[in-house]
């Protein structure tokens, strides 16, 4: 009855004390043509080892530009999908070279960037975004200590720099 009543102690502290999953959030807007923009992507990532994948969701109605992946275990992940639109996925091979291959820990909250897509008037025209370093994300963070992801002496853990500055993403042919 001890064990038990411990054991049951234990987990309860587990589950009020901190945060025990990794976490990771970007942040992106696309300007296409002259005036339009829009804010925000979609990502997903996946377990290397056992592939189960996760998706991203808006941090906040009113933060859209903001995307995050929760509640994610330990491991190591890559990106799988980075896209506004399925029309505009990229494939596999270019995400891996362009990322590489990311290891999260355990309780950590990371930060894959701030990408600025821009793409020209037309159908077939490829987005080119760019990775925006010195881009601090004040309203992200403030989003993440509201709603209690991150604690307020806590800070994202920047995840780049990458292989590369820019990623191309043509849209796939029907």
């Amino acid at each position: 009855m001890k064990t038990c009543l411990f054991l049951s102690v234990f987990l309860l502290n587990l589950s009020l004390f901190g945060q025990h999953e990794a976490s990771v959030s970007m942040s992106s807007k696309t300007i296409w043509g002259i005036a339009g923009v829009e804010y925000g992507l979609g990502f997903s990532l996946q377990n290397t080892k056992t592939y189960v994948t996760y998706h991203s969701e808006i941090v906040s109605l009113f933060r859209q530009r903001h995307s995050i992946i929760k509640n994610l275990p330990a491991g190591t992940y890559r990106i799988l999908d980075f896209a506004i639109s399925p029309i505009d996925k990229p494939s596999e091979i270019r995400l891996q070279d362009f990322f590489g291959s990311l290891e999260l820990m355990e309780g950590q909250n990371y930060y894959l960037g701030y990408f600025i897509g821009k793409r020209k008037i037309g159908v077939d025209k490829p987005i080119i975004y760019t990775l925006e370093e010195d881009y601090e994300p004040a309203k992200l963070t403030k989003s993440l200590r509201n709603k209690s992801i991150i604690s307020e002496d806590e800070e994202l853990i920047k995840l780049y720099p990458y292989n590369s500055d820019t990623l191309i993403i043509k849209p796939e042919k029907y």
